[in-house]
Formats: C-alpha cells, sequence, structure tokens
C-alpha cells in the first residue's frame, strides 16, 4: 500500500507544476502584452530622441540594385578665374565659401602695365579719329581726281592698322571688365576688377593681397551646386537591368539619416576596363538638403516597385519571433502614450519594410517612424517589474 501512495504523490505533483507553469505563462504573455500597450514617453524624452511620427504612406518598394558613387555637377557650374595679364592683387572682397552672384565683383589687380595698356587705347583712338578724317578725305580727292593713287593708298593702309590695333586692345580692354568708351573719353583706372563669371559659391581662394600673379594663374575656384547630379558606378553583371527613368535612393555618408531621391537620366554604353564598371548618371530631385560637390553616397537603384504600406525599418521591432510597429497618441501637454501593433512584414532590398496589419487600422492613426528599439527598452522596463 504504501509503494502505492509513493507513486500517486509523484504524479499529482507533476501534473500541479504542469498546470502553474501554464499558467504562469499565460499570466507572463497577459503582463507582456499589457505592457506593450502603455508606454509613456515624456515630452522632453521625444524631442531628446527625435521621435518622428507621420501617418502610414504608401511607398515605391521592390528590389534594388545597390552602388556607390559620387555628387558632381556639370562642368558649366564650374569655373576657374585667372588673369590674363601679369598684376598685383590689391584688395580681396569675398571669403571662401561665400556665396557670389554672376558679375560680382571678387577683387581688384594693380599694375602699371594695366595703366600702360589703359594709356595705349587711349593714344592709338585719338590717332584713329585724325588717320579716319585723313583717309575720307585722301578718298575724296582721289575720286576727284586731284590726289595720287599711291598717297590714297597709304592713308588707307594707315587707317586699316590704326582701326585693327584699336579693336585689339578694346578686346583686351573687355576681358580686363573694363569699359574702351570711359577709357577713349580720358578715364584711367588704377585698379581692375576681377568679377564672378557664374552664380555659385567661392571655393578656394589661391592669392593673397599684394601678391604678383603671372598670367592664366587660378585666383578663384568658384562652384554652383543648382544642377547637382550622382555619378554611379554599376558593375557588369547588373548593368542590363538599369535604364533611364529608375528611381534611385541616395543616402549620404555625411549624414546617415539623410535620404536623397534621384531618377537615372544617362547610362554609359562603354565598360571601365579597370574598374569593370558602367557610369550611371541620375538627377537629384529633392534638392532641400546641403549637398556638395564630391560627396561619396550609397545608392539604391529600384528595379521593380509596386506601391505599398510601409514603414522604415527603425520603426520595426521583434519580439519573440513576432513584429510590432508603435502607434502614437500625443496628449495637450506633448506627452506621448505608444503601444505596439503587431504587423506582417515582407522585407525589401531598401531600408523600408512592407507591412500589413492583423486588423484594420483607422486613417489618421499616428505610427512611430523610428526609435522602435527605444521604445521596446521602455517597454520592458515595466515588464521587469513583474513577478513571473
Amino acid at each position: 500500500m504504501k509503494s502505492l501512495i509513493y507513486i500517486i504523490i509523484p504524479l499529482f505533483l507533476l501534473v500541479s507544476c504542469q498546470e502553474n507553469k501554464a499558467e504562469n505563462e499565460h499570466h507572463e504573455e497577459e503582463n507582456h502584452t499589457e505592457v506593450l500597450e502603455n508606454i509613456h514617453i515624456s515630452a522632453v524624452q521625444a524631442a531628446a530622441l527625435a521621435i518622428k511620427t507621420d501617418t502610414l504612406k504608401q511607398r515605391n518598394l521592390g528590389a534594388a540594385v545597390e552602388v556607390n558613387g559620387t555628387l558632381k555637377v556639370p562642368p558649366q557650374n564650374q569655373a576657374i578665374i585667372t588673369s590674363i595679364l601679369g598684376a598685383n592683387i590689391r584688395k580681396i572682397t569675398v571669403g571662401e565659401g561665400e556665396e557670389v552672384k554672376e558679375n560680382q565683383v571678387l577683387a581688384y589687380l594693380s599694375h602699371p602695365d594695366l595703366i600702360s595698356l589703359q594709356t595705349e587705347y587711349s593714344k592709338v583712338k585719338n590717332e584713329l579719329n585724325y588717320l579716319e578724317k585723313e583717309f575720307n578725305r585722301q578718298k575724296k580727292l582721289y575720286e576727284e581726281g586731284v590726289a595720287a593713287g599711291m598717297i590714297f593708298q597709304q592713308a588707307k593702309e594707315k587707317y586699316t592698322s590704326a582701326k585693327e590695333q584699336s579693336k585689339g586692345l578694346e578686346a583686351k580692354l573687355r576681358l580686363l571688365n573694363l569699359n574702351p568708351k570711359s577709357i577713349a573719353n580720358g578715364k584711367i583706372h588704377e585698379e581692375i576688377p576681377v568679377v564672378s563669371p557664374i552664380n555659385g559659391f567661392i571655393q578656394e581662394i589661391n592669392i593673397r593681397t599684394g601678391q604678383f600673379i603671372e598670367p592664366q594663374t587660378a585666383m578663384f575656384e568658384l562652384i554652383n551646386p543648382k544642377d547637382i547630379y550622382a555619378e554611379l558606378k554599376v558593375y557588369e553583371k547588373e548593368a542590363a537591368q538599369i535604364s533611364a527613368g529608375q528611381e534611385v535612393s541616395l543616402k549620404l555618408l555625411s549624414a546617415a539619416e539623410q535620404e536623397v531621391e534621384a531618377v537615372v537620366y544617362a547610362v554609359g554604353k562603354a565598360f571601365n576596363s579597370t574598374s569593370k564598371t558602367i557610369q550611371v548618371l541620375a538627377k537629384i530631385e529633392n534638392t532641400d538638403f546641403n549637398l556638395f560637390p564630391g560627396t561619396f553616397v550609397k545608392a539604391k537603384i529600384r528595379k521593380e516597385k509596386k506601391p505599398v504600406i510601409a514603414l522604415p525599418e527603425s520603426a520595426i521591432v521583434e519580439v519573440e519571433d513576432k513584429n510590432y510597429a508603435f502607434i502614437g497618441v500625443e496628449n495637450p501637454q506633448g506627452d506621448w502614450e505608444f503601444s505596439a501593433e503587431e504587423v506582417k512584414i515582407n522585407p525589401t532590398d531598401e531600408d523600408w519594410v512592407s507591412i500589413q496589419f492583423l486588423r484594420e487600422i483607422p486613417k489618421n492613426t499616428l505610427f512611430a517612424y523610428n526609435n522602435a528599439y527605444y521604445l521596446l527598452a521602455e517597454a520592458q522596463k515595466g515588464l521587469g517589474g513583474h513577478d513571473h
């Protein structure tokens, strides 16, 4: 009889333990769900973490080709300013990084040779006026048969030579941004302006006040980022998948959170034998960002696309083989209450995730677009306070 009792008691204890374990697991799941539904984030916390919230939106997602590249601007948006004559830097009126307008004065040059050029033009212009009158007089006399043809021919040659010399000096003066007409009227400029040929920004200044510069010395380098584009390198095996019109997402290494949209507008027809790539050019759509030529970028060229409801990867967390997004409600004081909403995800080749909900979500519901793991950590603080 004793042996029977010994057998029954362990069986009873085993059943009791299993029931308690199941009950504990049930309570744990209930507590876990309850904690994920009440996550309080103060206005101060939300501002410090830069938590982004927005309603659900459709986004074109699909498979993508990942490539690298750099930002560039067209040659017509770049300028190197030189002097056509040797001169001293009298004054510099701008600084590096400064925005300038077309025809804005950047510096002033001075040198005796620049003054000599102006006085030479003034002298030639005066001589030209005299030779023009003499040419017209000899022409009239020749036509009337009074003057010899040789004298007329000499007057014509002198006048033509002076006229050509005058035009050459005028061209030089215009290249120096001087007005020949004012110089012909007696105005001599001691300082010669150096002006910007384009709108843009001063990228480099290669001169100093008082410095003597030789002809063709690069004084200023300017750049206009208005028409900035991405030059991407696509490997040979993926080149056939790229065509004009495909959408591109660009990420700058200097600003990892910054995503820039672009569109492929040109695909190269020749392979680089060294890198085994072709050149793909993409026009940047949203130019509100501060973009700088020469910046390294990572790009994703979308091969196929379809509109889906999506959230950023940073808005999704995985807990016990389930995926969650966070719904947020803001109170009048600016504090937030977040609750986890289970979702089914469809991974893509991008930093966004296509999602499906297990229930219907009201149209204007706000979701956290980042910091999902921080919200989970806040929830687990509450979870840690329960006894299991």
